[in-house]
Parts: structure tokens; C-alpha cells; sequence
């Protein structure tokens, strides 16, 4: 297997995930063809134009697709967990997942830089939420207008 062929494989276990685990860490309904759809091996983040809105729309969508895998990805540990029949063959998925997630995250932080470099904004770090919603999270703040 190629280095990045195993993304690929982790894709082929959707069906037992789906069949354990129909809904994520928050309650929603798993939508596994935008699972099955995602660029694991390439990456799930936005790469915009460096106009100012198309900054922070992808900042946007990408915050809402990190908000999708890491429910995805809490969930998967809690079944994988309480997997006591083994319906659940591989824990390749959720690697998969994670690594995007990361890669999602380095993403999120060159959007922020980017945006704190064409002067969009400021960013400040502040630790909110609970539970695995829990971690510091990026406040932007927008930059006085200089005269």
C-alpha cells in the first residue's frame, strides 16, 4: 500500500462505522456520504483567494467542517470502545479522520495568519467549550480603522 493509499482503505470501512455508530458525539445524524466524499489523503480544508471575504469564508467553512469531524471522530471512540461484539473490524477511519483534522487545523491557522497579515483582523487565544468541544480557541477581533 502507498503511503497515502490506506485514506483510501479507511473510506471501505464507512459501512460497519455507519451501521454502529449512526449518530455523532452530538446527537446528529451522521451524514456518511459527505464522510465518504471527504479528500482525506489531500486534505478537507479551504484554500481561498487572498480577497478578504474569501478569507473569511473559508475560515467559515472550514470551522464548520472541523466542528463535523471532531463530533465524527469523538463519537467513533466511544463505539470503538463499547465495540464488545466486534462489529467494528479497523480503526482506520477515525486515523483518518484525525490526520485530516489536523491537517484541517494547520489549515484554520494559515487562514488566521493570513488574515492577521492583511490586517482583517486580530487574533487572541481563549479556552472555551467542554467536553471534547474543550481547547483554546482563536478570538478575532477586529483591528481599529487607523486614521
Amino acid at each position: 500500500m502507498t503511503d497515502r493509499a490506506w485514506f483510501d482503505a479507511a473510506k471501505g470501512d464507512i459501512p460497519q462505522w455507519a451501521a454502529s455508530m449512526p449518530k455523532d458525539a452530538d446527537g446528529t445524524t451522521i451524514d456518511w456520504d459527505w464522510v465518504r466524499s471527504l479528500d482525506l489523503a489531500h486534505g478537507v480544508g479551504t484554500i481561498p483567494e487572498s480577497t478578504p471575504q474569501s478569507i473569511h469564508d473559508a475560515l467559515k467553512a472550514d470551522y464548520a467542517t472541523r466542528e463535523r469531524l471532531e463530533s465524527i471522530i469523538a463519537q467513533c471512540n466511544s463505539a470503538f470502545m463499547t465495540d464488545f461484539d466486534r462489529f467494528i473490524g479497523s480503526y482506520r477511519l477515525p486515523r483518518a479522520l484525525a490526520y485530516a483534522n489536523r491537517r484541517l487545523n494547520d489549515n484554520i491557522n494559515t487562514l488566521l495568519h493570513l488574515g492577521e497579515q492583511q490586517h482583517l483582523w486580530a487574533v487572541s487565544r481563549e479556552r472555551r467549550g467542554e467536553g471534547h468541544h474543550c481547547r483554546a480557541q482563536a478570538v478575532l477581533r477586529q483591528r481599529p480603522v487607523e486614521r
